[in-house]
């Protein structure tokens, strides 16, 4: 069971992944294979910070402070309200985006530069920072939780920066915060029985 609730919990924080390796796709910026793994580890590492601490939490307040499980049902809690906060957004976004003409934009392929790199890095970890905490606090397991984390940062990133670049097979954005927001919902409410 906690194996899925870690593959479950990886799949939506890499959702974002997807998205950003679509976005250079769209904008014919390729991403190496050296640079997946460089973002993808750097995710890895804010991801493994957030979750163990996320996973202290419990153990320090439970004792003394608050009646068993209320730590973990703070944790589900916030995994819901992040996923709500993707749904939300989501339904904006497809509101909007039928309101507003397409535009088809060009671009020369190019390489994913250093301050790219790192910026790339850097909003993937704080995005997954935050729900990771949340994962953490509800009991998710460290280690398996981060390697799938590792795992689908790396083939979400690689299978983004590829639909991007491919005319045919483009995605809209918010249906991957819509899938991203139902499976934080439901692992929310999964961990919560548990």
């Amino acid at each position: 069971m906690s194996l899925i609730s870690s593959a479950l919990f990886a799949v939506s924080a890499s959702l974002d992944a997807l998205l950003l390796g679509l976005v250079f796709g769209i904008r014919r910026i390729r991403i190496s294979l050296i640079q997946n793994l460089c973002i993808s580890f750097i995710t890895l590492l804010g991801s493994f910070l957030a979750i163990r601490l996320g996973n202290l939490i419990p153990l320090f307040t439970e004792a003394s402070l608050f009646a068993p499980g209320f730590i973990t049902s703070v944790g589900c809690g916030i995994l819901l309200g992040i996923g709500l906060y993707y749904v939300i957004k989501a339904l904006f976004t497809a509101f909007l985006d039928d309101k507003t003409p397409a535009t088809d934009k060009k671009a020369t392929p190019a390489d994913l530069t250093l301050s790219r790199l790192l910026l790339l890095s850097a909003s993937l970890t704080v995005n997954n920072m935050g729900i990771g905490f949340g994962a953490g606090m509800a009991g998710l397991p460290l280690r398996s939780t981060c390697v799938f984390i590792f795992l689908f940062s790396v083939l979400f990133l690689h299978l983004g920066n590829y639909l991007g670049k491919n005319q045919k097979l483009r995605i809209k954005e918010y249906w991957a915060d819509l899938f991203c927001g139902l499976l934080l919902i439901m692992l929310g409410i999964w961990r919560l029985l548990l």
